[in-house]
């Protein structure tokens, strides 16, 4: 059973590939001390019968009964999630799949567990730089993790996580010491061992690198420094200061809307009664507005042009760090 930041995650698989593949992606999370869990995680690699319901969402169909959510995914793969009691069932006839859903699932759950303690996710590089923190918020597949293999010879630099830190209203970044993920065919200058693929339904595959493999230091925790908002393409490669105004936009779609963040729409939507888990998700996007206004109080917001070459962009980007 794994502890993420207080919340007791445990994950049960009758599949030994897949469970193989979950404790990887979690083995930078320590383990919690005995006693019952949070979050309680099924996966079987079999195929169910339909469960149709009258909700959809992409490719996921599903129907309430009580407190209990029954989902949909097509192909055999479906779920079951008991909202009350944050436990459930995911099963699909592939491995791929069944590890793709069980790793969304955690996430979604988790996430939730994380955002009602005032502990909310950004889809962004989170990092230290001599101790202090910062946020480089970049869209889906803009580069995160290329700019974090840059820097990660400096010594001045730290890893929180590659995709996923904490941030609290309290003006903290909080570490988040998942499995770091790589685009493109490769090849990666790392021992094959430490490599696995991840194919996924709707956003093409990825590499995944266990996080013991990082070059680089990883952080637990740093008070929040700088916000820089990242722009991926060609062109010249420079950091300066940006307004407060872009820097909001950009933590209004990382944060406190989530895109990019896998949020699962289909567990997020409310179970009955509608009424109070709409009040719920009201009192959320409140709690992520809360965190993201106080960031930007206190944080020095940045402009970085990637260009063409991560070294150009991370040495950009030390710099101003650095001034």
């Amino acid at each position: 059973m794994k502890s993420v930041h207080g919340v007791r995650v445990a994950v049960d698989c009758d599949d030994p590939g897949t469970r193989d593949a979950l404790a990887r992606d979690l083995a930078g999370f320590g383990e919690a001390a005995a006693g019952e869990a949070d979050i309680t995680l099924r996966l079987e690699r079999r195929a169910g019968a339909p469960a149709r319901g009258p909700w959809r969402w992409r490719g996921a169909r599903w129907s309430d009964r009580g407190g209990e959510r029954l989902l949909d995914y097509g192909g055999g793969a479906g779920a079951s999630w008991d909202f009350a009691r944050e436990r459930g069932t995911v099963w699909a006839p592939e491995p791929d799949l069944l590890h793709e859903l069980g790793y969304l699932f955690l996430h979604s759950r988790v996430g939730a567990a994380l955002d009602r303690r005032g502990l909310h996710r950004v889809h962004a590089l989170g990092f230290s730089w001599r101790g202090k923190g910062g946020l480089l918020l970049l869209p889906s597949g803009g580069g995160k993790t290329t700019l974090a293999l840059a820097l990660a010879a400096r010594p001045e630099f730290a890893l929180l996580s590659d995709d996923l830190p904490l941030l609290g209203a309290d003006g903290r970044l909080r570490a988040f010491p998942q499995r770091l993920s790589l685009r493109g065919p490769g090849p990666f200058p790392f021992a094959s061992s430490v490599l696995r693929p991840f194919r996924r339904r709707r956003h093409g595959a990825k590499t995944l690198l266990d996080l013991s493999a990082y070059p680089g230091r990883l952080a637990d925790a740093a008070p929040l420094e700088w916000l820089v908002v990242g722009c991926p393409g060609p062109g010249p490669t420079f950091a300066a200061r940006c307004s407060r105004a872009r820097a909001a936009a950009a933590l209004l779609d990382g944060m406190v809307l989530g895109r990019g963040l896998p949020q699962v729409l289909e567990l997020m939507a409310p179970p009955p009664p509608y009424r109070r888990g709409a009040a719920a998700l009201a009192r959320l996007a409140w709690s992520r507005w809360g965190a993201a206004r106080a960031a930007l109080a206190r944080a020095r917001p940045l402009l970085l042009r990637l260009g063409a070459r991560p070294g150009d962009a991370a040495r950009a980007l030390a710099d101003a760090l650095s001034s």
